[in-house]
């Protein structure tokens, strides 16, 4: 991972967290996060 810079990285992160995902009921990573989140507060 030394080889790449560190807005790559986030790039790459950013592109995983928005991708719908069939094991999450087509929620993304970000949104499932987001849930307990908004609840809790």
């Amino acid at each position: 991972m030394a080889g790449h810079s560190a807005e790559h990285l986030a790039f790459v992160a950013a592109e995983l967290n928005d991708r719908l995902r069939k094991t999450l009921g087509w929620d993304t990573p970000a949104e499932r996060l987001t849930k307990p989140l908004t609840r809790a507060s």
